[in-house]
């Protein structure tokens, strides 16, 4: 079967006509959460994402798409729109494959590494977490509970195992975490979370949130969680941004929303450095070796500053 005809076959399940295909059209978000992604425009003028999966992620995208779902009913309008097909289905079986439509959102260029000093970003970006708590109230954890401490140990286990070198910034970074952390992790609370939630994974408009998407790491997971992640994320551009004018009106915004505990706030400088394990896999796993060094220089900036960042952060 021609790509064009495959195209028009699968995209008449949403009763969708193709018009064309926009390959020069960029797509916000990981490409690596589908086989293949594509922008494609009907014969109305409006465009659209249309997905290919592996049926291995079937039931995961299925049930993040339960999330949204749910979500959306509770009037979070920036999380990913997908559309059922004339089946009533998210999730399309034809020709061997696994297909989804989503809305297309056009958004604005991040100005990298400049948007650090957009204080209206942590603003909207700290206004975005209360709503998300807010509307996810109601969907009930899961059984998949992903422990972070289990994850580095085993990540520490397995670059052992692979006769990875343990540089004295790793293993610094690791020592200073199995000292306290790993033993108050269990005592914070639980929450939904977006669980990727980043500046890249925010498709932006001229002064606001257009849409929040990668959903793929999703659940309940630790309050702070996404608090972590994105002053962690906007801190790796420059760690002098972990001072800058969004993440201190992205601090104060959550605060004055009593967003967290007091004790939680003690340990998000931890919480980011445990989080960075994950990232730190991943350039392993990519041989990034530049990545990787800037990675541990960094984790061991968050040990000794940790102080001062706090300092700062909760001061008034």
């Amino acid at each position: 079967m021609q790509i064009e005809d495959l195209l028009t076959n699968v995209l008449n399940f949403w009763n969708l006509e193709l018009k064309m295909v926009h390959p020069e059209t960029k797509i916000h978000g990981s490409s690596e959460r589908t086989i293949t992604r594509m922008a494609v425009e009907d014969y109305h003028n409006k465009f659209y994402v249309l997905e290919k999966i592996s049926p291995r992620s079937y039931p995961k995208k299925a049930k993040i798409i339960g999330y949204l779902e749910s979500l959306s009913k509770k009037g979070q309008d920036k999380v990913p729109k997908y559309h059922k097909s004339f089946e009533g289905k998210y999730v399309v079986y034809f020709n061997g494959e696994y297909w989804m439509v989503r809305d297309y959102i056009m958004g604005q260029e991040l100005p990298r590494p400049q948007f650090v000093y957009d204080y209206w970003r942590g603003n909207v970006l700290a206004h975005y977490l209360v709503d998300l708590r807010n509307a996810s109230e109601d969907i009930k954890p899961d059984d998949d509970k992903f422990s972070l401490v289990e994850f580095i140990k085993r990540h520490i286990e397995h670059l052992q195992r692979n006769s990875f070198k343990m540089e004295d910034k790793l293993n610094r970074a690791y020592k200073y975490l199995e000292g306290n952390f790993f033993k108050i992790y269990d005592q914070i609370p639980v929450t939904f979370c977006h669980g990727d939630f980043h500046p890249l994974n925010v498709i932006w408009g001229k002064n606001d949130i257009q849409s929040v998407i990668d959903w793929e790491f999703c659940g309940h997971l630790p309050e702070c969680y996404d608090v972590a992640n994105l002053i962690g994320c906007v801190g790796m551009e420059n760690p002098k941004a972990l001072l800058s004018e969004l993440v201190l009106e992205f601090v104060d915004c959550l605060r004055s929303q009593d967003f967290l505990s007091d004790d939680d706030w003690e340990y998000v400088v931890d919480f980011i450095l445990a989080l960075r394990f994950a990232w730190l896999n991943e350039w392993i796993r990519k041989k990034d070796h530049v990545m990787v060094n800037l990675e541990l220089t960094y984790m061991n900036v968050l040990i000794d500053n940790k102080s001062m960042i706090l300092n700062d952060w909760l001061k008034f």
